[in-house]
């Protein structure tokens, strides 16, 4: 079985101050040759809404950590752009 290309790691942190908006994050380690660009979103009556702007992930081991404002009972997407 072949190793996969992108490891994906997602974190939830509880802010207490603000009750509606918790931080998420989402990092990425990109054991590919080539350099990823993803967004992190929701879908909102079929429609992809990206959560934070658009970010990339270098190639051969690179990472790269993205936050972005995590709401309860929303589903999150990870979308990749070649």
């Amino acid at each position: 079985m072949d190793e996969p290309d992108i490891e994906v790691y997602v974190f939830h942190y509880n802010t207490v101050q603000d009750l509606d908006t918790d931080i998420g994050y989402v990092g990425l380690r990109n054991w590919g040759g080539n350099t990823r660009r993803f967004e992190v979103g929701t879908v909102i009556n079929g429609n992809f809404q990206p959560v934070q702007t658009t970010s990339s992930v270098a190639g051969r081991g690179g990472t790269q950590i993205v936050e972005f404002g995590w709401r309860p009972n929303f589903v999150y997407q990870l979308r990749f752009y070649d």
